[in-house]
């Protein structure tokens, strides 16, 4: 119409919208601004089901990243366990007074080691904002567990780390290690992808055989999980995992592997890591 007017579309559209000829604004906003982070390191870790916590594996990890001189850590998704809100027939053994004061004193404990902390969503998170029909959400979390200024949470259940790197708390899970965030790799971004949620720990490729796709692992205690060692069924055995990752640039006596381009080398953990061995590799 424009065109045939020979008038400019955005004149158009003025004309057309003083007659009210044009099609309603959608009020929705949209969500394409997830959390971006560009830290020159970071930490990550996932899956803590808090109060059920891995300690050990947890205070090694972050022992770690400390000596690396790692200031920034993301948490990727249930952090807080959420069990008295849970739809399974198992009784919770703590009440969510409980459960939040030992979050409390869990961020309390991050806050002194690290100077900024980014909160992923979960699925068990998720828990509390669908028991209060979405009346809450992550900044409302965030301030029941004490508004510790360090942390900033964000509703998404992924982020973004520097300009090649995603990382993911999905829907989907998989008895198979790796396998989802090698397929989320190939679907949602041209980025290395890192997941959690699956309670598996991998270190593969995406199908293009150029980008990391990691399998996080978790930091919770498989033997404080009732609904784990109760009953038993066919999934894998849950896998404790944790990943530090820094900036290439920071290393030139490392190669990259052959064909892979990455702002940032993964070194994937678990309580079987040489801890002493992996200190000396940058220290402060």
């Amino acid at each position: 119409i424009a065109m045939s007017y020979g008038v400019t579309y955005k004149s158009m559209s003025n004309i057309l919208s003083a007659y009210g000829l044009t099609a309603p604004a959608s009020p929705i906003e949209k969500y394409n601004k997830p959390l971006r982070a560009t830290p020159p390191s970071v930490v990550v870790t996932a899956d803590h089901h808090v109060p059920k916590h891995n300690q050990e594996f947890l205070e090694k990890v972050v022992a770690l990243a400390v000596s690396w001189g790692v200031k920034h850590h993301i948490l990727l998704g249930d952090v807080m366990d959420m069990a008295p809100l849970g739809t399974f027939l198992n009784p919770p053994k703590e009440t969510f007074e409980e459960e939040k004061e030992v979050g409390r004193l869990f961020f309390g404990w991050l806050s002194k080691w690290f100077e900024e902390i980014w909160w992923v969503a979960g699925n068990h998170e998720e828990r509390l904002f669908r028991m209060l029909f979405e009346h809450l959400d992550m900044k409302d979390l965030w301030a029941i567990m004490g508004s510790y200024t360090k942390i900033t949470p964000t509703p998404y259940r992924w982020c973004l780390l520097g300009d090649d790197w995603q990382l993911e708390h999905p829907r989907a899970a998989s008895v198979i290690p790796g396998r989802v965030p090698s397929r989320q790799a190939n679907i949602y971004s041209d980025k290395h992808m890192v997941g959690a949620h699956g309670h598996l720990r991998a270190s593969t490729m995406a199908d293009d055989g150029k980008r990391y796709a990691i399998d996080l692992g978790v930091c919770c205690d498989a033997e404080r999980m009732d609904w784990l060692q109760l009953k038993h069924g066919l999934r894998p055995k849950v896998v404790p995992g944790a990943l530090i990752l820094m900036r290439n640039e920071n290393q030139p006596s490392l190669p990259e592997p052959l064909g892979i381009r990455s702002t940032y080398r993964p070194y994937v953990l678990e309580p079987n890591s040489d801890w002493e061995a992996l200190a000396r590799m940058y220290p402060l």
